[in-house]
């Protein structure tokens, strides 16, 4: 007889310590999280940045930006970072030890040059980080990609430095990539003109970027009522479909708390989150065999509990990887306002019979009669839709669930941001 995957969840109502909601640098030999072991972190930038580079686009404002990116973390973690300029231009070449100087910096120096070759060539920034044998991180340099255009204003085509910045500054701190599409964290980044606006959703944390610092650094929380854990294990006939993404919603808004890729022996913890109650959700992390609900859990509780899960929603038939708007399909999340209707799009690979939409959240309703099947070639499958954006709506991520007549297919997590920022490509107004 085929046994029946379970989900063995704990509730902790405790101080998160250990594992993350993200991919983290750790010691090869005992898996340590690196992080810093101080309170107070110190960021020297480069006058390259103060400078005007030949990447840069528009009125350049590249202290103001920097500012907030690092008080946006420093606010969320209870980090103090500060800022001081530099003359310095080129990163530490990469070694056991640097020079002990956090540098950020766009200069185009051979050391910093180096970095963008090969499948770097593409990437907006890169970070480095020398950490010592506790595992206790001593410099973090970021160096800005000079190829790549580069503003503060929203110039299309360009990216955005403060987003490119509060990515990187996470990586500074000791965070990894997210699987949620709206976070600061997720690897992929846009530029501005991605859906025909200029793109600032990662200048903003979101909640799962917060819980990912105040799991890695809970002893500088100051925020009552966190933080709290959710731990669990999947096992059981599970299929073979590589990493799967475990994330929390919270059970009365719907927006994205927290997500972890569950482990190799199956074991999940979701950390640095606050007291209350959540709905877990569980999906392949390349979208290839489906997704199921764990059910409601409560950090309130301080009791374990069991799930069996029945393989069923484990179904191959269809997988998404991509949102839009404005015609077009990306790896990030869609902005959109509260008290407004916005025409959006999803995209994957595979065939449903009878295919329908929801929002994770109550408040953001697809429209009846709206979705439309999009005839994008063979095994591709794109589908267009209204959401209906309530006015009680409260800023956040929220996932795009996808159904086979009442089956669940799949999620995309968190790719609806709802923002105060306005997108003035709205549908209509409600």
């Amino acid at each position: 007889m085929k046994s029946l995957p379970k989900v063995l969840i704990s509730m902790l109502a405790l101080l998160a310590a250990s594992a993350f909601p993200y991919e983290l640098q750790r010691l090869p030999d005992k898996g340590t999280p690196v992080k810093w072991a101080s309170k107070k972190i110190t960021l020297s930038v480069s006058s390259s940045l103060i400078e005007i580079s030949p990447a840069v686009r528009g009125d350049w404002k590249p202290l103001e930006s920097i500012q907030r990116a690092a008080l946006a973390w420093s606010s969320a973690s209870g980090i103090e970072i500060s800022l001081e300029e530099s003359d310095a231009q080129s990163i530490s070449p990469h070694g056991r030890k640097g020079d002990g100087v956090s540098l950020i910096t766009i200069a185009q120096t051979p050391e910093n040059l180096i970095l963008f070759t090969g499948k770097n060539v593409s990437r907006p920034a890169f970070t480095r980080i020398f950490f010592n044998g506790k595992g206790r991180i001593i410099e973090a340099d970021v160096v800005l990609n000079p190829y790549h255009p580069i503003s503060t204003d929203g110039i299309f085509g360009a990216f955005d430095l403060e987003s490119t910045v509060v990515h990187e500054l996470g990586h500074v701190l000791g965070l990894g990539h997210s699987d949620v599409l709206g976070a600061s964290m997720n690897e992929v980044s846009a530029r501005n003109g991605l859906y025909t606006i200029p793109f600032t959703t990662y200048r903003t944390l979101s909640a799962d970027d917060v819980a990912g610092i105040r799991a890695l650094y809970p002893e500088f929380s100051r925020e009552e009522g966190c933080c709290r854990t959710i731990a669990g294990r999947m096992t059981g006939d599970l299929p073979d479909a590589g990493e799967f993404v475990v994330w929390a919603e919270d059970l009365a808004e719907g927006s994205v708390i927290a997500s972890v890729r569950r482990s190799a022996n199956g074991e999940f913890r979701l950390e640095g989150i606050p007291e209350g109650d959540y709905r877990l959700f569980a999906r392949s992390a390349s979208g290839t065999s489906g997704a199921f609900d764990l059910g409601i859990i409560s950090t309130e509780v301080g009791e374990d509990k069991a799930f069996e899960i029945d393989p069923e929603p484990f179904d191959a038939r269809a997988g998404f990887v991509q949102a839009g708007f404005n015609g077009q399909l990306s790896e990030v999340s869609v902005p959109v306002n509260a008290g407004r209707v916005f025409r959006l799009f999803v995209g994957g690979a595979g065939t449903l019979d009878h295919p329908r939409l929801e929002i994770s959240s109550p408040k953001i309703a697809v429209e009846e009669g709206s979705l439309e099947v999009l005839d994008y070639g063979k095994d591709s499958i794109v589908l267009s839709f209204v959401a209906e954006v309530g006015d009680a709506v409260s800023t956040g991520d929220y996932t795009i669930r996808l159904y086979d007549g009442d089956k669940l297919i799949d999620c995309l997590v968190g790719a609806i941001s709802v923002e105060t920022e306005v997108n003035p490509w709205v549908h209509r107004d409600l």
